[in-house]
């Protein structure tokens, strides 16, 4: 019913990326059902860190119980984190009430502090030294 919203079906990963690539934003969904926030609580799918590695808006939808909408409704992503909130967000995208460069800094920044592998892996190097040293 949205001319602008094209689904895309099954597709390969070469043409994810391309998919990807030529994308104005990416869009991230969790369910509301109790099950599905149950199971996905303390969950963070690798593909938000795809996603935002492809330097594009991430628009999240999702329960703010669910740790991957908590971590993106802290200036990562444009959110709605219930059903009657998807209007207005997407309002304020299209009346250019959203700062997408400020987003994407952001993304950039918590990439460089929270994703970054010489970070975490010297991180878990000083956890474990001190644990032989104890």
């Amino acid at each position: 019913s949205c001319p602008s919203i094209r689904f895309m079906g099954r597709v390969s990963r070469a043409e994810v990326d391309v998919i990807q690539d030529k994308a104005d934003f990416l869009v991230h969904v969790e369910s509301f059902s109790p099950s599905a926030v149950f199971s996905a609580k303390m969950s963070f799918s690798t593909k938000i860190i795809d996603y935002m590695l492809k330097g594009k808006p991430i628009l999240a939808v999702g329960p703010k119980e669910v740790n991957s909408i908590q971590v993106l409704n802290d200036g990562l992503a444009i959110v709605a984190s219930s059903l009657d909130e998807i209007p207005n967000v997407i309002e304020n995208v299209t009346g250019g009430k959203v700062n997408i460069d400020e987003i994407l800094n952001n993304v950039n920044a918590y990439l460089m502090k929270q994703r970054n592998i010489e970070t975490i892996q010297s991180g878990i190097k000083a956890r474990l030294d001190g644990l032989l040293n104890k």
